[in-house]
């Protein structure tokens, strides 16, 4: 893989995990984002393969690589269930994907 596709890869990755800190006013805008772009960018940046590619790079640690993989799962149970995504504010199923992600921010930053 060459610089160019990997950097590529890295920022889609980051960008993806900065998704949790935005903070919505409305429900609609939540869903839209939600469905518009975290959950498809999760689904297409967190996918296990995806993930070994970054790890193997040095661009993330194994602890992220697994963080990830949970984020992923959660995001796909909670997107197939349309009664749990109508109660995305509050609900703590939501939140713990949220917390998740900034663990992996946290994780990302250069210590």
């Amino acid at each position: 893989m060459d610089k160019a596709e990997l950097e590529r890869r890295t920022a889609d990755f980051d960008d993806t995990a900065n998704v949790c800190r935005i903070r919505l006013d409305g429900p609609e805008e939540l869903l839209e984002l939600l469905y518009e772009d975290f959950a498809v960018s999760v689904g297409t940046f967190f996918q296990p393969i995806n993930l070994d590619i970054l790890l193997h790079a040095g661009i993330i640690t194994e602890e992220v690589k697994n963080l990830c993989v949970e984020i992923e799962a959660k995001v796909d149970y909670l997107t197939q269930n349309p009664t749990i995504v109508e109660r995305i504010k509050g609900d703590s199923r939501w939140e713990a994907v949220f917390a998740l992600c900034e663990q992996v921010r946290y994780l990302r930053q250069p210590h």
